[in-house]
């Protein structure tokens, strides 16, 4: 949770250092707040840190080259279509840790495949109640056909945990809370460029970011903070600005 955190907070300072005009914070240089943060990520050691940070990083200088955004729009993506192919088992376990065994090290992919493996277990069990779920108290876990008991396991995705605790109607509604915003601001990127907030696209669009990358991270864990929806608030906020301005010069002209 860490690592993640000190991943988003160098992509927020990295998109502010190289989009704005003023280098510094209150006299302090931004590139070595930003390099000094960068390597507070890398020396926290979590492969979820590194990913998010060199992603971070990349989708800027694919921003500021092209002034597009397909490859942000390609990151919102895997959570809807993760979640879909996990609760279907169109995606299996063994896909994923083939996949993640090009990029880490042993040790992190026998982590995963735990993960993985209890993950399929528990959304065997959720999809029992898939509407509304189990409810609290360990009712959503498997049970055991020796013993007749609940098998005790971490649940360590967040989206798995909605699942199993509230279903499709919980899962939907957090992941439509995390990503309204982000979707919103993608989707109407031209407008804002012609409004007279044109200065708020970049760190819209970094926010966006980090709200898409947490959402990510939530696949694989169960770390929640409200920040994020509230961010995505934020980003709600700023597009129902944008469309009460347009309403009001459309009134004007007419």
């Amino acid at each position: 949770m860490v690592a993640l955190w000190m991943a988003l907070s160098t992509t927020i300072i990295f998109w502010y250092w190289r989009n704005n005009e003023e280098k510094h914070i209150k006299g302090f240089p931004l590139s070595v707040l930003f390099v000094a943060l960068a390597v507070t990520t890398i020396l926290c050691k979590s492969a979820n840190g590194w990913t998010a940070l060199a992603i971070g990083i990349s989708s800027y200088i694919l921003y500021s080259n092209f002034k597009a955004v397909p490859f942000i729009e390609i990151l919102f993506l895997i959570t809807p279509l993760y979640i879909i192919s996990r609760t279907s088992s169109i995606l299996s376990a063994h896909e994923i840790v083939t996949v993640a065994e090009i990029f880490f090290d042993e040790e992190r992919i026998i982590s995963l495949s735990t993960r993985l493996q209890q993950e399929d277990l528990i959304n065997v069990q959720a999809l029992k109640r898939p509407l509304l779920g189990w409810g609290y108290f360990g009712r959503g876990m498997p049970i055991d056909p020796v013993t007749g008991e609940r098998i005790r396991m971490a649940r360590d995705a967040l989206w798995l945990i909605s699942f199993q605790t509230h279903g499709f109607v919980g899962l939907i509604s957090l992941y439509s809370s995390l990503l309204l915003g982000p979707w919103l601001m993608l989707r109407n990127r031209k407008r804002l460029i012609k409004s007279e907030l044109n200065y708020y696209l970049a760190f819209a669009i970094a926010l966006s970011l980090i709200v898409i990358l947490f959402s990510i991270d939530s696949l694989l864990n169960g770390m929640f903070s409200p920040l994020y929806i509230t961010i995505s608030g934020a980003l709600i906020s700023l597009y129902m600005v944008i469309f009460k301005n347009e309403q009001t010069d459309e009134v004007v002209r007419n």
